[in-house]
């Protein structure tokens, strides 16, 4: 059985929050032009999308909790490290 695909936040590649580079990983797009559509979208749409990144920041759990709901025991990176 796959894991399920989940949306998080990461730190890895932040420029704030994660939430953007977790949204890019999420859709396999490139996170600058997430980033660029979030910025028109804060400029002509003021307010909104402001407040759903709050909301977003907020309620999605980081990269490292999804990783170890997927996999508990950790088996990869016990061997890699």
């Amino acid at each position: 059985m796959t894991p399920q695909k989940r949306l998080y936040k990461t730190q890895e590649g932040k420029m704030i929050g994660g939430v953007l580079k977790g949204f890019s990983e999420y859709y396999n797009m490139d996170v600058s032009m997430v980033r660029i559509v979030y910025a028109l979208l804060t400029v002509f749409v003021v307010g909104s999308p402001i407040i759903i990144y709050l909301i977003l920041y907020l309620v999605l759990p980081d990269k490292s909790e999804v990783l170890q709901e997927q996999d508990p025991y950790n088996i990869e990176n016990d061997y890699y490290d």
